[in-house]
């Protein structure tokens, strides 16, 4: 839904105001491309993962519970980075506006979701099938 000439009129004054107050800010808010901030969290990650792996190694030599903190920080660099990846690759978006990922089998019906056991029980009935 487009905007009326009264909002945009506001918008554009908001806009101004933003930049005159603080232009880096506002030029680092106004990136287009959202990947470009989830890029600058994979390299901070990468950096973090790095970082935990020298504190676990002179953990390892020298007092254990750095080594024990330096997994930790691996730990958590590599699911906030892992985290990032799929955001920026668009798997982690739950609304329809992303790209689709299909599983691309053939036989799939369309429906709801198999439980486990059916599951299970069509890998058998395919694995007996083929011998």
């Amino acid at each position: 839904m487009p905007l009326s000439e009264h909002e945009q009129r506001l918008l554009d004054q908001i806009e101004q105001a933003l930049y005159a107050e603080d232009p880096k800010w506002a030029n680092t808010v106004r990136i287009s491309d959202p990947r470009s901030h989830y890029k600058r969290r994979l390299v901070k990650a990468s950096i973090g993962f790095v970082l935990g792996v020298v504190l676990l190694m002179v953990g390892v030599v020298n007092y254990i519970p750095l080594g024990v903190g330096g997994f930790v920080v691996m730990l958590a660099a590599c699911l906030w980075g892992l985290s990032s990846w799929k955001r920026m690759n668009g798997f982690g978006e739950t609304s329809g506006s992303g790209p689709s990922r299909q599983t691309g089998r053939a036989g799939r019906r369309s429906g709801p979701k198999p439980s486990f056991m059916e599951r299970m029980e069509e890998r058998w009935r395919r694995r007996n099938d083929e011998r």
